[in-house]
C-alpha cells in the first residue's frame, strides 16, 4: 500500500514538472529587452558615430 502511494506521488510529481516545463517553454515568459535608462544618452558620441558607420564590424 505504501508503495503504490509513493509510486503514485512520483507519477505525480512528475507530471506537474512535465506539464510546468511545457507551458515555460510555450509561454517564453518574458523576452529580454534593452534596459530603460534614466539616463540620457547622447546619440552624437564619437563612439556612437563610430558605431553607425561601422555597423558590420565585430567590434562594434
Amino acid at each position: 500500500m505504501a508503495r503504490r502511494r509513493h509510486v503514485l506521488g512520483a507519477g505525480v510529481l512528475s507530471g506537474v514538472l512535465v506539464a510546468g516545463t511545457v507551458a515555460l517553454a510555450v509561454g517564453g515568459g518574458t523576452t529580454a529587452q534593452a534596459a530603460d535608462s534614466a539616463f540620457y544618452t547622447d546619440p552624437n558620441t564619437s563612439s556612437a558615430r563610430w558605431v553607425a558607420a561601422n555597423a558590420g564590424d565585430s567590434r562594434a
